[in-house]
């Protein structure tokens, strides 16, 4: 039974789990990434502390707590005003049953420096620790367009393992850059024990608005075959199985749990199902006052947004972000 049958099977008068929280903590990070256009965001956002208490108080469906808050920005490990709002989280310790967070490792002194503080406030809470890496070397060096990237992360890798209660897990998002060189980040991914999810690089013009990036990293016919073999050969996901056939030109099958119980909460305030297409928004910025009708509207909007199609944005979706618990694939083994 998965996490998300668990949690919908409670009895009645126990505490209900339900729906993902992805929240980005600021928008700024350390790196980069051909594919993101974040970077070039100006003014840089930052989460205020009111929308993320709000938001981790209200998971949908009147429950009592969200299966799972998932911390990304940017970088919330990197950005010292994102490491402002661990407090926060906490303070809301009991309204979550799993925590995540996405983190680049770069630069790998602040990051390591995030990463204890957060530790520090959580008191033992296990975390999963999603970490980026899009190739060895210089490959990655070169999505991240940051020199000495691959070095930091993998200092910050090897520091990351040793804290208790730390479960460490890579991301790789398939480019133009990488899409050659994968079976060497696979082949690294096995000397270091450590699973990895896999994405191909998608349009978005919502949250990272890819699309101005998007023509010079996309997969052409040939790079989307080599992608298709390659995880033909190194992956047995089933989210991967699935990513196969969107390569090949065919609709996603595996339901993605955030079209229907995931929040998107950006550092801006802005609420959405994800970050892929605006017409995933809920609503937002959220308001500094009357935080909490703003947010119970937003979410309300949801059988809306699906009566309009949104799924549609799903079927042709080749972000794997979140895979662990955005669908009811697998877990890496």
């Amino acid at each position: 039974m998965t996490v998300a049958e668990q949690a919908e099977r409670t009895p009645a008068g126990a505490r209900r789990a339900r729906g993902i929280l992805i929240a980005s903590l600021a928008s700024a990070c350390g790196c980069d990434c051909v594919f993101c256009g974040l970077p070039d965001s100006r003014p840089h956002t930052v989460l205020p502390a009111g929308a993320l208490r709000t938001a981790l108080a209200r998971p949908p469906g009147q429950a009592d707590r969200w299966e799972e808050v998932n911390l990304t920005g940017g970088d919330p490990l990197v950005i010292p005003a994102a490491r402002r709002l661990f407090p926060v989280l906490a303070a809301a310790r009991s309204r979550f049953e799993r925590l995540s967070v996405s983190t680049a490792g770069v630069p790998v002194t602040a990051a390591l420096t995030g990463l204890s503080e957060l530790c520090g406030h959580l008191g033992g809470t296990p975390l999963d620790l999603y970490v980026s890496l899009d190739g060895v070397g210089e490959v990655h060096d070169r999505v991240r367009r940051r020199p000495g990237a691959f070095a930091d992360v993998s200092r910050f890798l090897a520091e990351a393992r040793r804290h208790p209660g730390v479960a460490v897990a890579l991301t790789c998002v398939i480019n133009k850059l990488n899409v050659s060189a994968l079976d060497e980040l696979a082949d690294h991914a096995a000397e270091l024990a450590l699973p990895v999810s896999y994405a191909v690089v998608n349009r978005s013009d919502h949250y990272i608005n890819s699309l101005p990036l998007y023509r010079d990293v996309r997969l052409d016919a040939e790079q989307s075959a080599r992608a298709a073999d390659f995880l033909t050969r190194r992956s047995t996901q089933r989210l991967d199985t699935d990513l196969r056939r969107v390569l090949r030109g065919e609709p996603r099958t595996v339901p993605c749990r955030l079209l229907h119980k995931g929040v998107l909460l950006t550092s801006d305030g802005t609420t959405a199902i994800c970050g892929t297409s605006q017409r995933m928004v809920l609503g937002g910025p959220l308001p500094a006052d009357g935080t909490a009708q703003a947010w119970d509207e937003a979410l309300a909007r949801r059988p809306q947004l699906l009566a309009e199609g949104a799924a549609e944005t799903c079927r042709t979706c080749t972000t794997n972000c979140y895979a662990w618990r955005n669908s009811d694939g697998p877990a890496p083994r």
